[in-house]
């Protein structure tokens, strides 16, 4: 969902958990923990010269390629509240009682309310969640608002009576109205194996495994792969893998030991 905003930078967005850093000093440290740890675990030997180098080149990449768009710390999001924030239940509900993120609520319009994985909330969980809704759109006087549920598990769609429980669900939990055109089921998309395809042997994937974790450019890790392709999108060359599409659908029907799906792709 990044990649998706990062296409619109008029949309501002940022997540608002326990792990958000609280200011832009504190956002970089974390950063350069993370580079360091990262580049000690795939470059052990380099000496303390080099690493530091790397991780300073690093660091600028990772700042330089951040969305513009995203909000990366409290400060700025209770300086400039984004369009689109992202939270859990209990860091939503310390938000509304603390006063220094009030800025974050004033003049803002809730058009949309979206709870992911709604399934999870039963029982008391679900009550106490009903009721934090309920004070969140008291608080921002949100009587419009479109209310979302998403679920990969939640009814069953070869029984009607289903249908009519799920929107009772969801009502409850958003005290909000939902008409019959509810729940919108989705569809699995069917892996496509696209041409030309190729069939890279199990040394060439370790190969390619190694380079992946030693950042080469995506050009190098295709040539290990013995794969030519002018993109550098690494996703758009293994649509092309006729391993990989085997493994998607045949192999994965059902659950499989990891070793077992591994001797039916590379027999002995």
């Amino acid at each position: 969902w990044e990649q998706i905003l990062r296409n619109h930078p008029d949309i501002t967005f940022a997540r608002f958990t326990g792990q958000t850093p609280d200011s832009q000093k504190r956002y970089e440290e974390l950063l350069r923990i993370q580079v360091e740890q990262e580049l000690t675990e795939r470059e052990p030997q380099l000496s303390q010269a080099q690493r530091q180098r790397k991780v300073e080149g690093e660091m600028a990449a990772r700042l330089a390629k951040a969305p513009k768009n995203r909000l990366n710390h409290r400060d700025a999001i209770r300086a400039r509240p984004p369009h689109i924030l992202i939270t859990n239940f209990s860091m939503l509900e310390y938000l509304l009682e603390r006063p220094v993120d009030a800025s974050i609520f004033e003049n803002a319009r809730l058009q949309f309310l979206v709870l992911d994985e709604i399934h999870a909330y039963r029982g008391v969980q679900s009550t106490e969640i009903g009721f934090l809704i309920r004070r969140l759109k008291d608080r921002l006087q949100a009587d419009r608002t479109t209310c979302i549920g998403t679920s990969a598990t939640l009814g069953d769609p070869d029984k009607t009576e289903s249908a009519a429980k799920v929107r009772k669900f969801a009502t409850d939990i958003f005290g909000a109205p939902f008409n019959e055109a509810n729940p919108i089921r989705g569809t699995a998309a069917k892996p496509e194996l696209r041409a030309p395809s190729h069939c890279p042997t199990a040394a060439q994937y370790q190969e390619a495994a190694i380079a992946l974790r030693q950042n080469e450019p995506t050009q190098g890790i295709l040539k290990h792969l013995g794969v030519r392709a002018a993109t550098n999108d690494l996703a758009d060359v293994l649509a092309h893998d006729e391993n990989l599409h085997r493994l998607r659908t045949t192999i994965l029907t059902n659950p499989i030991l990891l070793s077992d799906a591994a001797e039916k792709l590379f027999p002995n």
